[in-house]
């Protein structure tokens, strides 16, 4: 994707990231003016350097949203269900289903790790605005933008998903299978939910689970930028107590503290992603991102070797410390970060959010239209439909969102972002 292809999907917070300082150099600048506080800075980068990189964060996101969908298809069967809903392992197993479960390739349909990954890089990506602009950081303008851009796109999804589940009404019945059996209908308490999000999905489109704390995440977003950039404390040591807040909220039977511990670990990685070098052959980081898998998955291999629950719990802070690994060699490993900025990597990741809102009522649909057997048309029809949703929905709910928090910035903040806009617009040699 082209530099104003990641912004036009990252909106004016990417322009943030490289700014030209007073003296015309491109630069990052530091997180807050002078002597307001803060202890980070950064040396000089480069603005190709530092957006190229960037790029990878997005091929990430899509093929985290690519491992949902492959979930949502896997857990219409019965052997693959069980061990993600109730924690049972299946007998009778064959060679590639007991690999494809107990080993790293559970990766591949690992739908918690994915949403690991979307929350910390959730918090990468809303934080590294404040990072660059500092004091200028308009909140004013922040709000209705991000808002606009959650909400309308969920909206869109919710009627899609409405209607699906009222022309292929769902099934209550033991011989679809565990998860498809199990599938609320339809109900207009449950819409309204869904639309509003604050009390908590109807689970009529299960993946809204993750928006309600997306919003929530959003809304507190100047708490996480506080901690992230102002306490006097090395990153490391803010990390280390984002983690144990994470590992209580596990532990402990909090989801909401862990799901917004998760988003803090992307508040703080944006504080050093940029100053962070990229190698190339680097044998270490070879190592780092097999690590990273294995961590990720650790508790499908500790499930394949009987551990209990507590232990299998416990795992899950693991996971979230592989998925948070993976976010850091997504830009500082080169081969990886190549990868991830490839033409494929970077559709996905420009209809990401498109194809994680309205694929689940399209597996539901295709397996109770059809029968499970064929559920797997379920993909390409998932992917080309998220491509039409992001055209008609997603994309002009984005270029909304950018002219009202344009219109809401201070007068000289706009005229920045104005030429800022143009520039992008201009073509500009291969």
């Amino acid at each position: 994707m082209s530099r104003a292809g990641w912004r036009a999907y990252f909106g004016d917070d990417a322009r943030a990231l490289a700014s030209p300082d007073e003296r015309g150099t491109p630069s990052l600048r530091a997180s807050f003016e002078p002597g307001t506080g803060s202890s980070v800075r950064y040396a000089r980068l480069g603005k190709g350097e530092l957006m190229r990189r960037l790029h990878s964060l997005d091929g990430l996101r899509g093929i985290a949203a690519l491992v949902v969908l492959v979930m949502h298809v896997m857990l219409t069967s019965d052997v693959f269900a069980e061990p993600v809903l109730h924690l049972n392992a299946p007998t009778s197993l064959s060679w590639w289903q007991w690999a494809l479960i107990y080993t790293p390739l559970h990766l591949a349909w690992d739908g918690s790790v994915a949403v690991y990954i979307f929350f910390i890089l959730s918090g990468v990506v809303l934080t590294l605005p404040i990072v660059s602009q500092g004091s200028k950081f308009s909140w004013r303008s922040y709000y209705p933008k991000r808002l606009i851009r959650l909400y309308l796109p969920v909206w869109g999804a919710v009627v899609v998903g409405t209607l699906i589940a009222l022309m292929i009404p769902r099934k209550d019945d033991a011989s679809y299978g565990t998860w498809l059996s199990s599938r609320p209908g339809v109900t207009s308490s449950g819409v309204v939910r869904d639309l509003t999000l604050v009390a908590g999905p109807s689970d009529v489109i299960s993946p809204l689970w993750t928006l309600q704390w997306e919003v929530l995440f959003s809304v507190l977003l100047p708490l996480y930028a506080v901690f992230a950039l102002k306490l006097r404390v090395a990153w490391w040591i803010k990390m280390t107590l984002v983690l144990a807040a994470v590992g209580a909220g596990v532990l402990l039977g909090y989801e909401s503290v862990a799901y917004m511990s998760m988003f803090a670990i992307g508040s703080v990685l944006a504080t050093v992603l940029p100053r962070l070098g990229a190698a190339r052959r680097s044998s270490a980081l070879a190592s780092a991102t097999l690590l990273a898998i294995i961590l990720a998955t650790a508790r499908w291999l500790a499930l394949g070797a009987g551990a209990n629950e507590a232990v299998l719990n416990l795992l899950r802070l693991v996971a979230v410390i592989g998925a948070g690994a993976l976010v850091v060699l997504a830009v500082t490993w080169l081969p990886l970060n190549r990868w991830l900025s490839g033409s494929l990597s970077q559709w996905l990741g420009a209809v990401s959010f498109s194809l994680y809102l309205i694929h689940e009522p399209i597996v539901l649909g295709v397996s109770y239209l059809v029968g499970p057997d064929w559920v797997w048309f379920a993909i390409p029809i998932s992917l080309g439909a998220a491509w039409i949703f992001w055209r008609v929905v997603e994309a002009p709910s984005h270029r909304l969102a950018q002219y009202i928090g344009r219109h809401l910035l201070p007068k000289e903040a706009r005229i920045q972002s104005h030429v800022s806009t143009v520039d992008a617009q201009q073509p500009r040699p291969n």
